[in-house]
Formats: structure tokens, sequence, C-alpha cells
């Protein structure tokens, strides 16, 4: 009895590292092209009226709804279900990589740099609804809460690596060797998972597709499923507020910064320690607080302290003062911190909606809405900023926050409700 819970705990362990390195390997070049590069042009001198440009790249992840479908439908058997799409996909993301390192960021090259981060944005976002469905697939019911922060610890780790690993060789090596690393790191981090064996398909899951059939329009009966359903219609608005908020911060962040006359290397540092720090923190006690309270009490705590966390980020924005920076890093840590429990929360309730027959259709159709929330924040930021003021723009931050811990504590029981009736039906369809 003993010897099983060991190996299931090994397992569970090894599981939730192959997890934490697909969500590390997507974050890290991400947050090169979407913090790292934005961050550059501003200080190149590109105005905040203008940081919309960096929201086009954003756009093929709105169309992961239309890739779920067939990444769920079709596949090599002898590749596996999941890694038949991240394999091309990523090769396809080096090469865009590489192609970026040609053209160093001026404002000459501002539309070249945007076009090439677009495309390699189609094969990462088709990438990562694979790799979504692919946590799915493996992670166990009990082990959702401890996979949600697993993956929110991860992405911050990418991204502290992207602005002070990559910003530290950009600015001793220049920008072709920071494109260069980034490309290489996405895949070294994806070599366990291509190493590994992938599970085979349920048989349940395969009789299915067969019933479909698997010709090009037959493909898009998960995604009809998927609008079929009740739940699926209630959590809309769940998903595009929650992009709102989630994508909101971290991209303004560096511009900010710069704006207070930091350095590029200070920049790097001190938002790699604020998002290693404050995600940490937030992964590890968003994951407690689930265990011992639940979501329901751990959003209305968010939707208190929302506001209270950006005061000293307004305070610091409105006198325009330039702290040192270790009370920098605290400052910003403090929202930080509430995204990242609130993404706990989130990720752990968005792994819980996705059905089981059609992971990668839900998942991504889910985390498609999310972006189009996501892309319409980054691309207001700058705006923002520039019409109210950088303690405009963080009162913002607050009060998005605020919002969409509040419509998440009253939509997340009855939803709940909703998907375990679902769930009940295909399992016995199945």
């Amino acid at each position: 009895m003993h010897k099983d819970s060991g190996q299931r705990t090994a397992s569970a362990g090894a599981t939730l590292l192959l997890v934490g390195l697909m969500y590390m390997s997507t974050t890290f070049p991400a947050a090169f092209a979407t913090s790292l590069v934005p961050t550059i042009f501003r200080k190149i001198g590109l105005p905040l009226a203008d940081f919309w440009v960096f929201s086009l790249p954003v756009i093929p992840y709105w169309l992961r709804w239309a890739v779920g479908p067939v990444v769920d439908s079709y596949w090599n058997d002898r590749i596996g279900r999941r890694k038949s799409w991240m394999l091309p996909c990523t090769f396809g993301a080096v090469g865009a990589y590489c192609v970026l390192a040609l053209f160093p960021p001026q404002m000459a090259t501002l539309w070249i740099v945007v076009a090439i981060i677009f495309v390699k944005s189609m094969f990462t976002a088709t990438q990562e609804v694979a790799i979504d469905a692919y946590m799915v697939d493996i992670v166990r019911e009990q082990d959702r809460p401890a996979a949600a922060g697993v993956i929110v610890t991860s992405e911050a780790f990418g991204q502290m690596l992207a602005l002070a690993g990559l910003g530290f060789v950009l600015q001793h090596y220049g920008w072709k060797y920071a494109a260069v690393s980034a490309a290489l790191l996405m895949a070294a981090l994806l070599l366990p998972n291509f190493i590994r064996r992938e599970p085979p398909v349920p048989d349940s899951i395969v009789r299915t597709i067969r019933t479909d059939g698997r010709r090009v329009w037959h493909a898009f009966r998960p995604l009809a499923r998927y609008f079929a359903r009740r739940d699926s219609w209630a959590l809309v608005p769940i998903y595009l507020v929650s992009g709102l908020f989630t994508g909101s911060l971290i991209a303004m962040l560096g511009p900010f910064l710069i704006d207070l006359k930091f350095q590029l290397s200070a920049i790097g540092l001190i938002i790699g320690a604020t998002l290693a720090g404050s995600v940490l923190l937030g992964s590890i006690a968003g994951y407690a607080a689930l265990k011992r309270f639940g979501s329901g009490r751990v959003l209305v705590a968010l939707a208190i302290f929302a506001i209270p966390s950006v005061l000293p980020a307004v305070w610091m924005a409105y006198t325009h003062t330039r702290l040192p920076i270790p009370w920098t890093i605290a400052v910003l840590a403090l929202p930080t911190l509430m995204t990242s429990i609130y993404y706990v929360v989130f990720g752990t309730a968005r792994i819980g909606y996705a059905s089981r027959l059609q992971a990668g259709t839900d998942y991504a159709t889910s985390a498609a809405i999310t972006r189009i929330g996501q892309t319409v924040a980054s691309g207001l930021g700058g705006p923002v900023a520039a019409f109210f003021g950088w303690h405009g723009f963080f009162i913002a931050v607050g009060v998005l926050s605020a919002v969409a811990a509040g419509l998440f504590y009253v939509a997340h029981r009855p939803i709940k409700a909703m998907v375990d009736q679902r769930n009940v039906r295909e399992t016995t369809a199945a």
C-alpha cells in the first residue's frame, strides 16, 4: 500500500514537472516578443499611443477555437496525438525567431518585427493548443490545483528568464544572439516532452472520432458540440474579463519603468524579481488557499484587496518617484501577486471545465476567448497610460481585478453544476 502510494506520488511529480517545462517553453519566447520587444521600442522613442501595434501578433491566438477541433481529430499514431502538432509547430517557431534575429529593433523595422512575430504566433498558437490538450489529458483530477500552480509558476519563471536573462544577452551580445537564444531555449525545454512516450488515446475517444468521421468538415463537430452546451456560453464573459485582467499589467511594466528612467538591465532585474517572487508566492498561496478555503472565499478576498494592492504603484506613478530597486520590486509585486493568485483559481477551474472527450477543442476555445480579452487589454494599455497617465493605468488595473474576481465568484458555482451534469452525460454516452 505504501509502495503504491509512493509510485503514484512519483508519477504525479513527473507529470507536473513535464507540465512545468512545457508551459515555461511557451512563455519564455512569448515574453521576449510581448514584453521585452515593446520595452526596447519604448526606449528608442515609440509613443505610448502607438503601442497597440504589439497587440496584433496576439490575433492568431483568437483562432485557437478553429485549431482545437483539428488537433483533437487528426494525428499520427506513431508520433502521438499531441506531439504530432507540437513537433512541427516548434520547428516553425524556431525558424521565425531565427528570421527575427536578422532585423534589429529600430523605428524603420517596427512593422517588419511585428509581422515576423505575427507569423511566429501562428505556429505557437497551434503549439499551445496541443500543449493545453496534452496537459488536460495527463493531469489527474486531484492534481488540478497543483497543476494550475505549476503552470502559473512556470510561466512566471519563463517571463523572468526572458526579461532578465535575454535582457542580459541583449545588452552584452546584441539582438541577434537574444532572438536565437529565445528559439533554442524554447526547443530545449520541450525536449523532455518529445522524448517521453505519449500515452495512448483511450478507445472511447477513438470510437467517437471515427463515428464523427475524419473529413475536414467532420473535424469541426467538436466545436459544434462546444457551442451547443449551456456551460460554454455561460463561461464566455468569465474568459473575456479574465483576459482583460491578466493581460493588462505585465506587458506594460517595462514601458512604465523606462518612463521612470530605469536602465534596461535594471528593468530586467526588477521585472524578473517581481515575477519570480510574487508569482511563486502567489502560486503557493493560491494552491494552499484553494485547498483550505475553496475558490469562493479566495475570490472574495481578491475582489476586496484588488484596488488597495495597486495604490503604491498609483502613488509612484502620480508623483514620478523613482524608488530604489528593492522598493520598486515590492511596489510592483503587490498587484502581480493578486494576478498570480487569481490565475491559480482561474487555471484550476479551466482545467475542470474542459471536456475529456475533446480537451483540445474546449481548452483551446476557452484560451482563444481569454486571448481576445488579453489582446484588447494590451492594445488599450498604452493609450490609457498616454491619456490618463500611468497612475490612471494602475487604477484601471485595480478596477479590472475587482470586477474579474467578483464576476467569477458569482458565476463559478452554477457553471460548475452545469459542467458536472455535462460530464455525467458524456461519460454515459461513451
